[in-house]
């Protein structure tokens, strides 16, 4: 029998992780003997030495510190996110009722969890992001219920978080080939993220499907919101019988009407790969309203509507896009400091 060694030399360095956070929430799917519905939970960290992801601006100058509007276009566009290490398993652990339950450690940069206590929106796309590793780590069909998602007032559950061993120099070259594989996200081919997604479409299908034989249209991205689902964009049925509207290369609507909320929302035309995803337009959505969690966004296929509302639905306002608009991708972020939702949508 013949070995083949590694010529690689590995050299591991032990990372102490410090709690920061919890994500309580539960799995959606079955995972080895645990059934559906189990809670589940994840230790938000942080170690020095977990790798950063450098931020341009852009004219291509690396930027230092947090700037809150240049993180989130750079988010939107899929050029920028935070690197996560997950602990090496999935383990059980017990909840306050002690039933039993399952926990998993995820850890970014020092610099970063500062960020995320700075910043709620940050944070909240942080936690769908340690989702998404969790979810890719576990492999299968394994997926996490991103509707019971919540905060315990804890720093950590279950002990303390487990040391993950990692050799840095090999991670930091693995992250820069993910990065360009990333890349390629935006031609369509196939990527960690897309595969966790489509699992998570494939589980959420049936779901979805009995929402919209009652007439209800499911939520968009939820501009951060983390107890509502990332990434996805479930859409009503096509139908042949279209309004036909004209686009424009920018106009602004007002409605106020008998509303209680007048929303102000503006549509300009993207130039060609102004993103990666080439979003055809960007709108800028605006109103008395302070906080993204006060927004409600949906999109109607059928009648080409951005049906914009405060989240108790008082006030609507079913804002016509354009033609040529399908849907195909919707990506949202909300700027606390102007208070303006900005939606990019092919």
């Amino acid at each position: 029998m013949s070995y083949i060694k590694e010529e690689r030399e590995v050299n591991l360095e032990e990372l102490v992780l410090t709690p920061y956070f919890v994500v309580k929430t539960k799995i959606f799917t079955p995972y080895k003997t645990y059934n559906s519905g189990t809670k589940f939970f994840i230790n938000v960290c942080s170690n020095g030495k977990v790798p950063t992801k450098e931020i341009k601006n852009e004219s291509g100058k690396l930027v230092d510190g947090f700037d809150a509007k240049l993180v989130f276009v750079l988010i939107s566009r899929g050029e920028w996110e935070i690197p996560i290490l997950t602990s090496p398993e999935i383990r059980e652990t017990l909840d306050k009722k002690g039933n039993k339950a399952l926990l998993i450690d995820c850890a970014i940069n020092d610099l970063y969890i500062k960020w995320c206590m700075v910043n709620e929106e940050l944070k909240d796309i942080v936690i769908q992001w340690c989702i998404d590793a969790v979810e890719f780590q576990a492999g299968g069909n394994f997926v996490i219920d991103r509707d019971s998602v919540s905060l315990p007032k804890r720093t950590c559950i279950g002990g303390n978080p487990q040391n993950i061993e990692v050799d840095l120099h090999h991670l930091k070259n693995i992250s820069r080939e993910l990065e360009e594989l990333s890349k390629d996200i935006y031609e369509g081919t196939e990527d960690p993220l897309m595969l966790v997604n489509a699992r998570r479409l494939d589980a959420l299908e049936e779901e979805d499907s009995k929402a919209n034989k009652e007439g209800v249209l499911p939520s968009l991205m939820p501009l951060g919101n983390p107890s509502k689902k990332a990434n996805l964009i479930v859409e009503l049925d096509t139908d042949e019988n279209q309004n036909v509207k004209l686009a424009s290369d920018k106009k602004t609507y007002t409605e106020e009407k008998s509303q209680k909320i007048r929303y102000e929302v503006s549509i300009s035309k993207l130039p060609k790969s102004k993103t990666k995803l080439n979003h055809k337009y960007e709108l800028k959505i605006s109103s008395q309203l302070q906080h993204y969690t006060d927004y409600s966004l949906k999109f109607d296929k059928i009648a080409k509507d951005l049906i914009i509302s405060d989240s108790s639905n008082d006030s609507v306002l079913k804002f016509p896009l354009p033609l040529d608009v399908t849907g195909e991708d919707i990506t949202s972020f909300f700027v606390k400091k102007e208070k303006i939702i900005y939606v990019y949508i092919i």
